[in-house]
């Protein structure tokens, strides 16, 4: 018997999914009954916003997060043992980056399942793209720590290879804390150093810019329960 796909299938980062998603995604998750994701309510909410063909109820869903069991990951991959194709959904955006899904698409590879990823919205990339930074040469460097001191070590290492070596930092944190972030960056970076904020990206609340530190303190924007991409940076061309 041949084995099933697993799908990366892409999650809107806000917007109508008509408005960002290819034709493509949507012809694929009319073929899936099976369906890994980071978070169920949130998956079965984008599933009707496109409007599947079949009932929602209808469909099996594994939960993959941050509470799941290892030991539990392996048998999320059954059913593409037995022929059929799984779909993997984040809560928001690509699956696997940032994103625990990451270990479910380790082990399809280990098995031999085929993975094939679709094309849809990546935050990450978005900022990047429109930061005016270095976009051959940068760092993904995921989610910044909790602890006060922690974080701002990870900030000063950051404005060092960003300031000194031109490799772009690409950072977040969750929603709740992203005035924390941004007040750290305020007191704890150079004022001449650039920060990119990238807020809500392609909704209509959509805030991108990039500017020193020193500016960012007297035109603090409210990020909090906004999702964010912050990046430090040297821009391309000094204006």
């Amino acid at each position: 018997m041949s084995k099933g796909t697993l799908f990366l299938i892409p999650c809107t980062i806000g917007s109508s999914p008509e408005l960002v998603l290819p034709s493509s995604v949507f012809e694929v998750v009319n073929q899936i009954d099976f369906y890994v994701v980071e978070n169920l309510r949130s998956a079965r909410r984008f599933l009707s916003s496109i409007k599947i063909s079949t009932k929602i109820d209808d469909l099996t869903f594994y939960e993959l997060g941050k509470h799941t069991q290892e030991s539990d990951i392996p048998s999320f991959l059954n059913p593409a043992l037995e022929g059929k194709n799984i779909g993997l959904i984040s809560e928001a955006g690509l699956p696997a980056v940032a994103d625990p899904g990451g270990k479910l698409v380790a082990i399809a590879h280990g098995r031999g399942i085929t993975v094939k990823p679709l094309t849809g919205p990546s935050s990450l990339m978005l900022a990047l793209m429109s930061s005016g930074f270095n976009g051959q040469n940068f760092r993904f460097r995921g989610y910044i720590p909790k602890e006060r001191g922690d974080r701002i070590s990870f900030l000063k290492d950051m404005e060092t290879e960003a300031t000194k070596r031109g490799v772009s930092q690409i950072f977040m944190d969750t929603p709740f804390r992203n005035d924390h972030v941004l007040e750290d960056c305020i007191l704890h970076l150079s004022p001449k150093t650039f920060l990119n904020i990238s807020a809500d990206i392609t909704l209509q609340t959509e805030l991108i810019k990039t500017m020193p530190v020193e500016q960012w303190k007297t035109q603090k924007p409210p990020l909090k329960k906004r999702p964010t991409v912050f990046i430090i940076g040297r821009p391309e061309y000094l204006y």
